[in-house]
């Protein structure tokens, strides 16, 4: 700490925040890498799959021209929400809708950077 100007209070409370940040970074890293488990997946396509076996049923005996387009569009509605649940459960892959996560990491490291070089405390 003596080599770069800074007292041990400072030196402590820079390290401190630093300890908070990759605590921060760890819980993120743990949030990300827990998937979604298994058996809950399948049991979403189950209950999928089920509920539009009713909606086909309740579709199929009505007295209606219209049944099935109501019921195509239904269908419709719940295999696209189940497309967008699996979009979702990996926010920082490499697809086209996921988070820009190196360009973040970048941005965050030149503000760091930025930061830490022009803001030091004064000479004491």
């Amino acid at each position: 700490a003596k080599n770069i100007g800074l007292t041990s209070n400072v030196m402590r409370c820079f390290l401190q925040q630093l300890l908070r940040v990759r605590q921060e970074k760890q819980l993120l890293l743990d949030t990300v890498r827990l998937p979604v488990p298994f058996q809950y997946f399948h049991l979403l396509n189950v209950m999928l799959i089920v509920n539009l076996g009713l909606w086909a049923y309740g579709f199929g005996i009505m007295q209606s021209m219209f049944a099935p387009i109501g019921f195509f569009f239904a269908q419709l509605i719940f295999c696209g929400l189940m497309e967008m649940a699996a979009q979702l459960a990996d926010p920082f892959g490499t697809d086209e809708v996921d988070f820009p996560m190196r360009q973040y990491l970048l941005t965050h490291f030149n503000n760091s950077v930025f930061l830490i070089e022009r803001c030091l405390p004064p000479d004491e």
